[in-house]
């Protein structure tokens, strides 16, 4: 035993100043300024655990330093202790130790000995500074910095480790999630891509998935599986910007619940090409908002009984380009009867509306209702109007495309129309009716504003002589318009809607229209225009004054209700007497031209 221990003394003798400078980071010195003194007071490296602390030197360090420290040289038991030691100590059957060369044996990669095993990596990491091959390699330094300073272990899980893993969808940036306990606290939360166990105690927890950008997961999910392997999420995704789903014990200890009191229905907004423009507002009898939002939107809203209006709005004023808001009760019913807004704006009432109506301003008993329609042109988001009282207020207003019905005081009004662009209402009109009789028939040629005067009364202006071709037997008063021959209506129609009034420098430089019985009537906006006249029975003509776009232009002249004529880019005839009606060739050109002739029949 001696004669071992004094080899192996030799033999680290050489070199124990300069392992115990590179070593005392790591060895144990319990607390002393001694190291190996086999006094068992302080600390002996063949007994275990003999410093004050409850610790103990390094064995290996202590025996490659022997010869440094008489007391422990010796001592019986630290002698027995370093060759019991050293006698495992593995040369790879070389006499090289820990020498780097991974072709012989290195510490810091297991099992690279001949024989597959490797050089014992306390011995070799203690005394590294003896072998400058491996005191350089950068696997072996991170071996024993491992090996003297291991990682500490990951905290024990006292309740239910999970396995959770997010993402997999195309734009996984976009996702952020929490969990939740059943106070409110977040116990996790991150981002996505993840996956990684996460340590939950018995109890309900909320799983809350978001979108950054609204649009939904995009094919990314969230799985938290169990050590059984069943998926506590049910494959999670959210479709919007927010959703989430309860898991855990929730029966027996429930996230408190949001109780709706009322009707608990389910409303989604969106689907079109332009859902970032949408907004929209549920309010109550009261006016009060009780709920808000945007588009794309899918949740519940609980709405207690009444009536109710939704308010639909489109940032941009064209509508929602094919989206649309249902509201689905217990039953599947859409409340909202795939409602949509055309314009700026639109709304409508649901719930029990007659059981509970909005309180009702009772209109006064001489109110009259006037219907209204605007609308009908090619940019009707620039449109807005008014109808404004005798003192300048306005009693109602909006925008187009609206129509509806309006109950106004008998009086005389002004209908305002205006043109946010500046350039007229590019074919919209605004029609006014009482009854069926037309109050106003206004458009917009050019610019930015126009107006036009109308009465309400009870009074139904017609013809009362019942003798005449337009007697109105609901004609209260006579307003001078009978006519004791044929009633005969022209109508000018422009298939583009813009009138005939484009000339050689735009819109409303040629006075189009048509010059009759010697008088001019113009048609310079607008998609049609409609003439009455009065005629005694015979054959009349007209001169059409078409503008640069004639493939737009047509006609037709109706009596008692009956087309009688019609055409298009020609000069317009018609006739209420047979009698007059002289048919042969009235091309001027042709040989067998008849000057008398007022309807060509095809003779020329």
């Amino acid at each position: 035993m001696f004669k071992l221990y004094s080899k192996l003394t030799t033999a680290f003798a050489a070199f124990a100043i300069i392992c115990s400078t590179s070593a005392t980071a790591q060895v144990n010195t319990c607390g002393t300024g001694y190291l190996c003194d086999g006094n068992n007071i302080i600390g002996n490296a063949g007994w275990g655990n003999d410093c004050v602390d409850g610790s103990d030197e390094i064995l290996a360090y202590c025996c490659a330093n022997a010869d440094q420290y008489t007391a422990y040289s010796v001592d019986a038991n630290g002698a027995q202790a370093c060759a019991d030691y050293l006698a495992t100590i593995n040369t790879c059957n070389t006499s090289y130790l820990c020498d780097g060369n991974n072709m012989i044996g290195n510490a810091g990669w297991p099992n690279d000995c001949t024989d597959g095993s490797d050089e014992n990596i306390e011995y070799c990491c203690i005394n590294a500074d003896q072998f400058f091959a491996y005191s350089m390699n950068a696997a072996g330094v991170a071996a024993c910095a491992n090996y003297f300073n291991p990682a500490p272990p990951p905290p024990a899980c006292d309740g239910n480790l999970v396995t959770l893993t997010v993402g997999g969808g195309t734009w996984d940036s976009e996702i952020s999630w929490q969990i939740v306990d059943s106070d409110g606290a977040v116990v996790a939360e991150g981002g996505a891509p993840y996956s990684d166990g996460v340590c939950l105690g018995d109890g309900c927890y909320t799983f809350n998935g978001a979108d950054a950008y609204g649009d939904g997961w995009n094919g990314g999910t969230a799985m938290m599986l169990d050590d059984d392997g069943n998926d506590l999420l049910n494959n999670f995704t959210v479709a919007g910007s927010a959703g989430s789903v309860d898991f855990g014990n929730c029966e027996d200890d429930p996230v408190d619940p949001v109780v709706c009191e009322g009707n608990l229905v389910t409303l989604t907004v969106g689907g079109g090409s332009w859902d970032s423009e949408i907004s929209w507002q549920i309010v109550d009898a009261d006016g009060a908002v009780v709920a808000e939002g945007g588009a794309p939107y899918s949740d519940s809203v609980c709405l207690g009984d009444g009536c109710y209006t939704f308010n639909g709005a489109d940032a941009y004023g064209d509508g929602w380009n094919g989206g649309t808001a249902m509201m689905l009760d217990d039953d599947g019913n859409d409340l909202l009867n795939n409602f949509t807004v055309a314009g700026s704006a639109g709304s409508v009432d649901f719930g029990n509306c007659e059981d509970d109506p909005v309180d009702p301003v009772d209109p006064p008993s001489d109110c009259i209702d006037i219907s209204y329609s605007v609308g009908g042109g090619s940019f009707d988001n620039e449109i807005s109007w008014a109808i404004l009282d005798a003192n300048g207020t306005p009693v109602v207003e909006g925008g187009a495309p609206e129509s509806g019905v309006v109950c106004l005081d008998i009086a005389c009004y002004t209908f305002i129309g205006s043109d946010s662009w500046g350039d007229g209402w590019n074919g919209a009109t605004a029609v006014l009716e009482n009854g069926g009789n037309e109050l106003v028939n206004f458009g917009l040629a050019s610019g930015t504003s126009g107006s036009a005067e109308f009465c309400v009364s009870n009074d139904v202006p017609g013809c009362t002589d019942e003798a005449a071709s337009n007697y109105n037997p609901e004609a209260t008063i006579d307003d001078g318009s009978c006519c004791s021959g044929d009633l005969v209506t022209i109508n000018l129609y422009d298939s583009f809607g813009d009138g005939w009034g484009w000339g050689d420098t735009g819109n409303g430089s040629f006075d189009g229209g048509m010059n009759f019985n010697g008088e001019y009537f113009a048609f310079v906006d607008g998609a049609s225009a409609s003439f009455d006249f009065c005629l005694d029975a015979g054959c009349y003509e007209a001169d059409l004054l078409l503008d640069n776009y004639p493939g737009e232009a047509s006609w037709d002249v109706v009596v008692g209700g009956e087309v009688i004529a019609s055409g298009s880019e020609a000069d317009l005839f018609f006739s209420t007497d047979p009698s007059c009606i002289v048919a042969g060739c009235n091309d001027e050109m042709a040989c067998n031209y008849d000057p008398a002739a007022n309807v060509n029949d095809g003779s020329c």
